[in-house]
């Protein structure tokens, strides 16, 4: 298995945080707090790909954008950014 970095981001909204993934699309997660957001994007990362992967064995991970560039683009508003490291998993023949 790779490894693949991408991109990650914390948001403020009205009634707490948010995460999302640019180069995920769908994977997002809320929290009332930094901590509890960036851990629910952790759970929500992990079952997004599962469903991805169960939906097609063959699914392999978009190719993330350099973190310069996704930060260079990114149009919304954000608190933070930081790395998350995904393992690629096995292609299924």
């Amino acid at each position: 298995m790779s490894r693949v970095a991408y991109t990650a981001f914390i948001r403020q909204s009205d009634s707490g945080y948010w995460a999302d993934c640019p180069d995920l699309p769908g994977c997002i997660a809320f929290g009332e707090t930094i901590a509890e957001a960036r851990a629910q994007f952790a759970d929500a990362l992990h079952f997004h790909l599962n469903a991805l992967k169960n939906h097609d064995p063959r699914y392999r991970l978009p190719a993330p954008r350099g973190r310069e560039q996704i930060l260079a683009e990114e149009a919304d508003p954000y608190l933070m950014a930081w790395t998350v490291i995904v393992e690629e998993p096995a292609m299924t023949q």
